[in-house]
């Protein structure tokens, strides 16, 4: 029987065959014992040794020695722009330093979505060399996705030879691009930037105002507490909640005035947020209403009253927070133990007056 898979066994076995015939007319039966010993041995081999008795064929042998490092580099030169995308984010995810320079090479790539894919990738590698490179395409790439995946990937590389860039990208006629460079400014936390999203404070979007809010919150200037002030009347609650919470990021004891009569707002998480704040500050004005926001049905609500329990500290809270230890929610029920520890760990167990004697 022919073994079509190994020719090699093929081979052996018909000229086994022939000597074994060969001998067989001889009679020469020690002859004949020894090859099948022969046999038994090359059958060993064979199998032992595949390699020897299958050779590769050169296509084979090439598409061992290419790497797929190497590959997608020679695909970033490709006609078809799927193909080169592909590429880069093939790269991108080998997570290896060499691809830098040629990641470089693709962000003047004449599609936008290379371009993109490009920025995103050299942003996951840290590549501090590619700072220029996509701070210039922040500034000047005709297509705002690709400006917004700038400003995104420069936070992420943490180079602040970028703020200038980005402290331009502020002013971009696009929403995204600038709602991407305030962020990393945030994140940077450049203190240089604070003039610049100061004036963000008034834009009409206020969507702006809020991103540019957080980044003042990170950056942590206290001299922007009457700007972030006089946002507490702003027409949009959720620029309202935010520069609630920033003023107490930025530890603004001089805001307590001007928060206690949101204590009063219709709106219940400007409310909470405000409970919140104070006791951060260290002012328990917002106490009463804090106990009674914690048995909220908004989950989102009662977290955060129940967090300025524990900021506050007063014994009253501990019933209530002992039922919110059993509540459905575990994210609810997490914020209750941590709060209740708190309060516990301030008032420590009163003695227990020694049991009578029988």
């Amino acid at each position: 029987m022919k073994n079509e898979k190994n020719p090699f066994i093929n081979q052996v076995l018909t000229e086994g065959k022939i000597i074994y015939e060969s001998k067989q007319k001889r009679k020469l039966a020690k002859g004949g014992n020894m090859l099948i010993y022969f046999l038994i041995f090359c059958l060993m081999f064979s199998s032992t040794y595949p390699l020897l008795a299958q050779e590769k064929t050169p296509q084979q042998t090439l598409q061992q020695q290419v790497d797929p490092f190497t590959s997608n580099v020679e695909k970033l030169k490709d006609k078809d722009a799927s193909v080169r995308r592909r590429a880069v984010d093939e790269l991108s995810r080998l997570r290896d330093p060499r691809a830098i320079p040629h990641l470089i090479n693709s962000l003047k790539d004449t599609d936008q979505f290379v371009r993109m894919s490009a920025v995103d990738a050299l942003g996951l590698l840290r590549a501090k060399e590619a700072t220029v490179h996509i701070s210039k395409l922040l500034t000047d790439d005709k297509e705002p996705q690709v400006r917004q995946s700038a400003a995104v990937a420069l936070g992420y590389i943490l180079d602040r030879s970028a703020i200038p860039a980005l402290i331009k990208g502020l002013k971009d006629p696009a929403d995204g691009p600038r709602f991407a460079s305030a962020q990393t400014l945030g994140i940077l936390r450049a203190t240089e930037a604070v003039p610049a999203l100061v004036e963000c404070l008034n834009d009409k979007n206020p969507n702006m105002k809020r991103t540019a809010l957080s980044a003042l919150g990170q950056i942590g200037d206290k001299s922007i507490e009457k700007n972030i002030t006089e946002l507490l009347n702003d027409s949009d609650t959720n620029v309202k909640i935010e520069a609630i919470r920033v003023l107490s990021v930025i530890g603004s004891t001089n805001s307590i005035s001007a928060l206690k009569p949101l204590l009063e707002d219709k709106d219940k998480k400007v409310k909470v947020q405000t409970v919140n704040t104070l006791s951060k500050l260290g002012d328990s004005s917002g106490l009463e209403l804090a106990l009674q926001l914690a048995q909220d049905t908004d989950p989102t609500v009662k977290i955060v009253a129940i967090e300025s329990l524990g900021f506050i500290g007063d014994k009253r809270a501990i019933p209530v927070l002992e039922k919110a230890t059993k509540d459905t929610n575990n994210y609810v029920s997490q914020n209750a133990k941590f709060a209740l520890d708190k309060i516990k760990a301030k008032y420590p167990k009163t003695e227990q007056a020694p049991s009578k004697r029988k």
